[in-house]
């Protein structure tokens, strides 16, 4: 039986589940080393996991890209992990894959749009082609979106878009009640993640963060193992700082803190409010409200790119970018200590390393995919041998 996390009386919803993060239940104990696999292979399987379900393959290509990306990428939650939930809510109807999203507003730079709950990756990947042709005849331009399933990770789309010498601003929020808000011992806010993506004379900066200090998959997958977080990210019910994330997750009891934790929260809780401003209110819609539908997963979208050429010059811009990234490079650590990293250096250092040695995945994940490979009767990529 799955557990849920409740959300406060009143709002007559169930916090967003996750199977995938129970099917992958393991204690570090018991986890075997990570196999090694052929990255298109895996990317292939993905593609035909979802077409299998009855995804269309236009749009399944999107989302086996955006899963296999953030796999390089090492975020792992939002990688492979995901693919048995995506074939299953593809399967019982509460991801929708047929059809295009409706235009709500189309103003010169911007537009709304009803994502009617199609694939979150698809549509992302058409709102971010649809700003870039924008900037063709404004220096800014955004596409919001509500209704949208769920998106992935968003790290995995800044890369493309910053090798076009574009800055890209990417947010999310579904209104899930996991986030309280400085003070309240129940959660409110979702962890509204956020990613920004801008180029330099070298590798890009790819920030990619939420507004909470843990997110619910790693609060599930700790209570499971029995564990405590590395710090006092939530808070009990009783208003106390804590570690010990299984009341919350078998019982609803307490919250996820704003980044910032006791201390610094009402920073966390301020960008968060920020974050709904941008998705939900822009987009009119928020997945807890009166027109929300019940048993599907819903958040609303906030994509917007900037043309530095149409401001001090690109030249300037990755000038300057770039000039800011070797300063911080080279601010002095402590004797003995790693030089100072910025957004997304460690991500794509792996990507090129897993392109080159091939995808290292979880056990748990293989054996969470076996009943999808199972279903569609495909077979699952082996792991590459020895070198």
């Amino acid at each position: 039986m799955e557990k849920s996390i409740r959300l406060r009386p009143g709002r007559g919803l169930i916090l967003r589940r996750f199977p995938i993060f129970r099917t992958c239940k393991m204690t570090s104990d018991e986890r075997p080393k990570d196999d090694r696999y052929d990255f298109e292979a895996m990317l292939a399987f993905a593609f035909d996991a979802l077409v299998a379900a009855g995804m269309p393959g236009d749009k399944a290509v999107d989302v086996a890209d955006v899963l296999l990306e953030a796999e390089l990428l090492g975020r792992r939650t939002h990688g492979l992990r995901l693919l048995p939930w995506y074939v299953s809510a593809v399967r019982e109807g509460s991801m929708a894959v047929d059809g295009l999203y409706d235009i709500v507003r189309d103003e010169s730079s911007t537009q709304v749009w009803d994502g009617r709950h199609l694939p979150g990756p698809w549509l992302v990947k058409r709102a971010i082609a649809e700003a870039a042709r924008r900037l063709l005849r404004h220096p800014v331009a955004t596409v919001v979106i509500r209704r949208s399933h769920h998106t992935g990770g968003l790290q995995a789309y800044l890369e493309a878009v910053t090798e076009k010498g574009l800055m890209v601003v990417l947010a999310n929020a579904d209104r899930s009640g996991r986030v309280a808000p400085p003070g309240a011992i129940e959660g409110v806010l979702s962890p509204s993640p956020l990613a920004v993506g801008f180029p330099t004379e070298g590798k890009p900066v790819m920030i990619d963060m939420s507004v909470a200090s843990t997110s619910v998959g790693t609060c599930i997958r700790t209570a499971e193992a029995g564990s405590r977080l590395p710090g006092p990210w939530l808070i009990d019910a009783n208003g106390a700082p804590t570690d010990d994330p299984k009341p919350l997750v078998e019982k609803g009891e307490g919250a996820i803190l704003p980044l910032g934790g006791m201390d610094l929260g009402y920073k966390g809780f301020a960008l968060g409010l920020f974050i709904e401003a941008l998705t939900a209110g822009l987009a009119g819609w928020a997945p807890d409200g009166p027109d929300a539908e019940a048993g599907r997963w819903g958040c609303s979208v906030f994509v917007q790119l900037i043309d530095p050429g149409r401001f001090s010059g690109l030249d300037a811009f990755r000038r300057e970018m770039e000039a800011l990234a070797r300063a911080c490079r080279a601010a002095r650590v402590p004797e003995g200590a790693a030089p100072v990293h910025l957004p997304g250096e460690d991500a794509l250092a792996r990507k090129a390393g897993q392109l080159a040695q091939g995808l290292a995945v979880d056990p748990a994940v293989i054996a969470a995919l076996r009943p999808v490979a199972e279903a569609a009767k495909l077979t699952l990529p082996s792991p590459l041998g020895p070198e």
